[in-house]
């Protein structure tokens, strides 16, 4: 698997924003065209959007990690 791309360098939180919105779109339409004919390229274009998307919510952990942040959960109590 490639490496995950690093948005927080070079982008802006609104950029790094807008760039995820667009990929979920690109992923529903691919997940479409994946269900439909099962082709080898379209599984392709899953891997990248899927990268993408990683980098994306990697940079907004870090720009923003109250809003994007991990939240855990240990014995039914939500941890910060």
């Amino acid at each position: 698997m490639a490496a995950v791309p690093d948005y927080y360098t070079g982008f802006t939180q609104v950029e790094v924003e807008r760039i995820l919105a667009v990929q979920k779109k690109e992923l529903e339409k691919a997940l479409q065209a994946y269900s439909e004919n099962g082709t080898s390229v379209t599984k392709r274009a899953l891997d990248a959007v899927n990268l993408i998307i990683a980098g994306c919510q990697k940079a907004l952990k870090k720009f923003d990690p109250e809003t994007y942040g991990a939240r855990r959960v240990r014995s039914g109590f939500v941890c910060p």
